[in-house]
């Protein structure tokens, strides 16, 4: 029988939920059938269930709720349902659909399911979301951090979970209830999937407007970071960002965030900013960034300022040698 699977974003995250449509049709010559279910790749898992890294889940596809026909001469009949996906791409990403009818067996008299036909289509892998992290990736550093993510629009982005590396710490601002920023230690309930439950280090943000760019949304923030001291080397520094809708799904992430490189030899303090005059949107103002260089720091050529997202300089040519 013919069989398609197809997602609705065209960039699906790793460890997240996503909304698929899965088409059947019967081939020709096909013998009838009563009961449709559908065997999702290694990793891939029902809305709502544990996935298994050793058995593919099953899926029963209720042929009363598909939309569209059957038979070989039309276009197949379709069904719509949320899945999770893995942490990472698999070799095998092939969904498998398969057709089932009962019988009685005329020896025994018993009902018995034969099948009566089966369709492979090719899934999707997956691809973390864009993000970028920025902060002075030195021994003992306190200060901030900025990061910036893209998420599909359509996913109902609602809140951000930042989780640092082991040794490493994230903050929420200590002035965030000055501000716009809704920040708060992450808790995880224990109805929440294992992936959450496990979390330390991290910190939960509500995500508020953002910029919309195309079918995506930008958002961009300032956290606290902590770094390990000198004396520390630290191992796996990847960092991680999932994103969750309103009622705790993730439906977006990137589990695999590189920092900066860690510099073992520079001592440095928390950097400054001052403008000229109150920036105002869409208009040229001064910004004097300053940061105190604690001791001599051998061959450094250059300090690079980044600046936010949706800001850009007027330094036109390299102002060093």
């Amino acid at each position: 029988m013919h069989f398609n699977v197809q997602s609705e974003v065209s960039r699906n995250p790793p460890q997240s939920t996503v909304r698929v449509t899965v088409t059947a049709r019967s081939g020709i010559n096909q013998k009838p059938f009563s009961n449709l279910q559908a065997f999702l790749p290694l990793g891939f898992a029902p809305l709502g269930i544990e996935a298994s890294n050793s058995t593919r889940m099953i899926i029963g596809l209720d042929m009363e709720e598909g939309v569209g026909g059957l038979s070989a001469d039309e276009a197949g009949m379709s069904f719509r349902f949320r899945v999770t996906t893995p942490p990472e791409t698999n070799v095998d990403r092939r969904w498998i659909v398969v057709a089932k009818d009962r019988s009685i067996d005329p020896d025994t008299g018993l009902e018995k399911e034969v099948y009566t036909g089966w369709g492979v289509a090719t899934g999707f892998g997956v691809v973390p979301a864009p993000v970028k992290l920025n902060f002075a990736s030195i021994p003992e550093f306190q200060g901030w951090m900025a990061i910036s993510f893209y998420i599909p629009t359509i996913a109902g982005g609602r809140y951000a979970l930042i989780t640092a590396p082991l040794d490493f710490g994230v903050k929420c601002p200590e002035n965030y209830a000055r501000s716009a920023l809704i920040c708060e230690t992450f808790f995880a309930d224990s109805t929440m999937p294992s992936y959450l439950t496990s979390l330390k280090r991290t910190v939960n943000v509500t995500l508020v407007g953002g910029a919309a760019e195309g079918d995506n949304t930008l958002f961009a923030l300032m956290l606290g970071v902590v770094t390990p001291g000198a004396g520390v080397i630290p191992g796996r520094l990847s960092w991680q960002v999932r994103v969750l809708d309103s009622v705790f799904v993730v439906v977006d992430s990137a589990l695999g965030v590189a920092p900066p490189k860690f510099e073992l030899h520079v001592d440095a303090s928390n950097p400054t900013l001052a403008w000229g005059t109150p920036p105002q949107r869409g208009e040229v103002s001064v910004a004097t960034v300053e940061v105190n260089f604690k001791r001599r720091v051998k061959d450094m050529a250059a300090v690079l300022i980044s600046l936010p997202e949706k800001y850009r300089h007027d330094i036109q040519h390299k102002s060093w040698a």
